[in-house]
């Protein structure tokens, strides 16, 4: 029997937002409002037509390159202790499984991991794939396309998830627990397919915590926990693997 465990990234494992933080490869620091308007207020970092308005507008009126982006990206912090989770998944990476899904993009993920050297820990990704063009553009593409009304269209989390395990489960694989990890009301899908014997761990003060502040205390069937930093998860993460 193996742990899962599912974490978010932007606001997550980096303390920031990725798709935001490209905005200062625009001279004012902020993509132009023409740039924004097309696109449903509340949705667009979900869409991943609205990100490759900003590729196109920072390739065509700003001149970013890849080595300008990756510059910015390396840049980004971990959220604090996210080091130490680290280091306990190399030391038990026997008995975890540790997945990243996030409405980010291959790209983005690849370039932070690298820069704070956790490319060596065993990491599945799932995310938006994006990649640079022949003429510099970067240029992303959805994970999947799906009819889960409460979900972005280019990712539903919780189907990822699901389908992640039921994968593992036909290779011979289950999983005594699965700990996820988010801050975005994007985590909310995935939060209600897990069990009682689960854990969700909803950054506080962020917009999931916000969420489940307005619902009813059972219409989760895991335990909830909020947290600030991994101080606030590994105690947990220790004690599963103690059990």
């Amino acid at each position: 029997m193996t742990l899962l465990l599912a974490f978010d990234f932007d606001h997550t494992i980096v303390d920031a937002n990725t798709d935001t933080a490209i905005y200062k490869l625009s001279p004012n620091g902020d993509i132009p409002s023409e740039v924004k308007l097309p696109y449903k207020k509340g949705q667009w970092t979900a869409y991943t037509a609205y990100m490759n308005a900003v590729f196109q507008y920072l390739h065509a009126e700003c001149g970013a390159t890849k080595d300008r982006y990756e510059e910015v990206l390396r840049m980004l912090p971990l959220t604090a202790y996210m080091d130490e989770i680290f280091q306990f998944i190399r030391q038990h990476q026997a008995n975890i499984d540790f997945i990243i899904i996030s409405d980010s993009n291959t790209w983005f993920i690849d370039i932070v991991l690298s820069q704070h050297n956790a490319k060596d820990l065993p990491i599945k990704v799932f995310t938006n794939e994006a990649l640079f063009r022949d003429d510099g553009m970067l240029q992303m593409t959805p994970y999947h396309i799906h009819d889960h009304d409460i979900c972005p269209y280019n990712l539903c989390k919780g189907r990822v998830m699901q389908e992640f395990i039921a994968e593992r489960q036909l290779a011979g694989k289950s999983y005594s627990n699965i700990v996820y990890v988010g801050d975005g009301t994007n985590d909310y899908c995935p939060a209600t397919t897990l069990s009682d014997k689960d854990m969700l761990f909803a950054r506080k003060g962020f917009s999931l915590h916000k969420k489940l502040m307005k619902l009813e205390n059972d219409v989760l069937k895991c335990e909830v926990e909020t947290w600030e930093s991994g101080v606030e998860i590994l105690p947990s993460l220790k004690k599963i693997l103690e059990s």
